[in-house]
């Protein structure tokens, strides 16, 4: 197995592991937040995520620009011009972080603004969002760029490790502090201790790893300046990022108050958790397509992308069918009929998952060609429609309007417009059409067999739990026997296989 392979096969497996038991954590954690202190709660963490998140905008994408920037002197062994990266990285990021603290501390007394009916008496939601605050601006003020260096050398796996343990730690106290005390100040002063032993490991790894190395140096004015056209880009991205998840947390705040955002952050929570789940695989292979395109024709490039997306959309499809008909009955297992939103939200949240994953192989190769200013336009509409249709069809039809509002920006500007970008400045802009045509029909033929899963499992009766495996397994087997069926003597089954190959077995 070569070492692009291995690696990328290590950060899959840990990758894994590290999704699988933050999202069973996390879950527990939300359910005993439900079950002790009440949903408001859950609503104000929600709240408060999305501000800290709308406020992280401050970065502008510099960390990813850096990283990016690493990988030459990397190839090279250019220690001395890594050394410089990783200092500017820390000087910007301290400068950044103080930003992000003076204006979180100047919103604070604002906060109650953005929420719309009762707030929870027994704590003051000031206070309690200053400690979030302090949560997000220790991440910029302590060795942020020694993550960085083990992103840059792909050390997702030392970085999957770390994280799992500071978290399997922190929810396990959280979640006995909650069950021991119902207190919420306890469950929330717990964040920011964790999130300083975090940047300490990854500080202490970081040095074990990469000794030679050392955060001194400065930049030349050309290296600069390259980083700013790239942070550029990459801020424009994070912007329409925002306006997608966290905007539409606050105007679900605004306009239906805590306990609604809440339960729609629940149904967001699962979704997001899965396509988190599926993003391990363009995130582990991010060196493997780097390195193809600097290094491969074009006509190897453009068949990398078509084995990267068929196979991707089939585990996409496969996980849409399992949404289409579980999500609703795992709901109610979970929190109650009585914090369940009914079925046209549910729909519109399983074509969210279906949408946002359409676009993350078109990202991967985005950022691999480093195209982050070419669609700088894009994200500036698509930011400004979906705020301005948020609140419009929010008004008029709550929960679906938004979901709908970002649906549609995202589709339009997130997907198309982006996978135009890629077309005209990795492959050949006249196979566009052709890449939308497909992609259109491929989503017709996903959305009848998830339809028909979903009147065939909709007959089925069991306990609980039992029900959600036997239907599971109904959806898996179907969409992929149909995958099967219709793509067996095509060139798009061979690409399946082939990309396996790539990624899991040894390259010829």
């Amino acid at each position: 197995m070569s070492g692009r392979t291995k690696k990328g096969t290590i950060n899959i497996i840990s990758g894994i592991i590290n999704q699988i038991i933050l999202l069973l954590l996390s879950f527990g954690v939300r359910t005993v937040i439900i079950k002790t202190i009440g949903i408001d709660y859950l609503g104000l963490n929600s709240l408060f995520s999305s501000i800290l998140t709308i406020l992280n905008l401050t970065e502008l994408g510099i960390g990813g620009a850096i990283v990016f920037s690493m990988y030459v002197p990397i190839k090279n062994n250019d220690y001395s011009t890594i050394g410089a990266l990783l200092h500017y990285y820390k000087r910007i990021f301290s400068i950044i972080g103080l930003i992000v603290l003076a204006i979180g501390v100047i919103i604070t007394p604002f906060i109650t603004f953005l929420i719309n009916g009762d707030i929870p008496v027994d704590v003051d939601v000031h206070v309690l969002f200053l400690i979030f605050l302090i949560d997000t601006v220790i991440t910029y003020l302590f060795f942020p760029e020694r993550k960085s260096l083990l992103t840059a050398y792909q050390r997702f796996d030392i970085i999957s490790i770390i994280n799992t343990l500071v978290k399997v730690l922190l929810y396990s106290l959280q979640i006995i502090s909650l069950l021991l005390f119902k207190n919420y100040y306890i469950y929330i002063i717990l964040l920011p201790l964790f999130t300083f032993a975090e940047c300490l490991f990854n500080y202490f790894w970081s040095k074990k790893l990469f000794d030679k190395i050392k955060v001194i140096g400065e930049l030349s004015i050309d290296k600069k300046k390259e980083i700013t056209k790239h942070v550029k880009g990459i801020a424009l991205r994070k912007i329409s990022s925002v306006s997608r998840n966290s905007l539409d947390s606050i105007v679900i705040s605004l306009f239906l108050g805590l306990s609604t955002i809440a339960i729609y952050n629940n149904y967001f929570y699962i979704m997001n958790a899965v396509h988190a789940f599926l993003y391990i695989i363009p995130n582990a292979i991010r060196s493997i397509v780097g390195s193809y395109m600097c290094s491969e024709s074009k006509e190897n490039q453009y068949l990398l992308f078509k084995k990267i997306s068929f196979f991707y959309i089939f585990i996409v499809s496969v996980c849409f069918s399992c949404m289409f008909s579980l999500y609703q009955p795992f709901m109610k297992m979970w929190v109650g009929v009585d914090l369940m939103f009914p079925f046209l939200p549910m729909v519109l949240f399983c074509l969210y998952f279906y949408v946002l994953s359409l676009s993350d192989v078109v990202s991967l190769f985005d950022d691999a060609s480093g195209l982050w200013w070419h669609g700088r336009f894009k994200t500036i509409i698509e930011s400004i429609l979906n705020l301005s249709l948020n609140f419009l069809l929010g008004y008029f039809w709550g929960v679906n309007g938004i979901l709908i509002a970002t649906l549609f920006t995202m589709f339009i500007f997130g997907f198309l417009w982006e996978a135009l970008i890629v077309y005209r400045y990795c492959f050949d802009i006249k196979k566009f059409k052709s890449f939308v045509i497909k992609q259109t029909l491929l989503f017709a033929f996903v959305f009848v067999i998830s339809i028909g899963t979903y009147f065939v499992n909709i007959n089925i009766h069991l306990y609980a739990f039992f029900e959600i495996i036997v239907k599971g397994i109904i959806c898996i087997l179907l969409m992929s026997f149909s995958f099967f069926v219709i793509f067996f003597k095509t060139t798009y089954f061979k690409y399946l296989k082939d990309f396996v190959i790539i990624v899991f077995k040894r390259k010829k």
